[in-house]
């Protein structure tokens, strides 16, 4: 099946497999499957907005900020912000409300955004 990418206009191939691959991991839910969609975007749009909102091409060693524990990130060392493993991100290890600040609106919205996303 061609398909023109939405984003750039150009024409990609899906194949068979892939339809079928979409097929086979679909989610089912309560006995009703959901059929997941052929993809808009081409690989190359699609590899584009995955990266624009994290680096997964380039892994580091590196420890766990919370438990010290060797993890691979990607995030390398030089980083000004903790890394955590997936599993204590997601736990109850460490409270997010703890970087929580008052916003001063005498002061530029970004530049606030800035420090907090440099602490978190």
């Amino acid at each position: 099946m061609i398909r023109t990418c939405t984003l750039t206009g150009q024409p990609f191939e899906i194949r068979q497999e892939d339809l079928k691959f979409l097929e086979e991991i679909s989610p089912v839910f309560q006995g009703k499957k959901y059929p997941l969609p052929a993809p808009d975007l081409c690989p190359t749009a699609r590899m584009q907005v995955r990266l624009a909102q994290r680096n997964e091409r380039f892994l580091y060693h590196r420890k766990c900020d919370l438990s010290g524990k060797q993890i691979i990130s990607c995030y390398s060392l030089d980083k000004p912000f903790p890394v955590y493993e997936n599993d204590e991100w997601y736990s109850d290890k460490w409270d997010g409300k703890e970087y929580g600040m008052e916003f001063d609106f005498t002061q530029p919205f970004f530049e606030q955004f800035g420090k907090l996303r440099a602490r978190v």
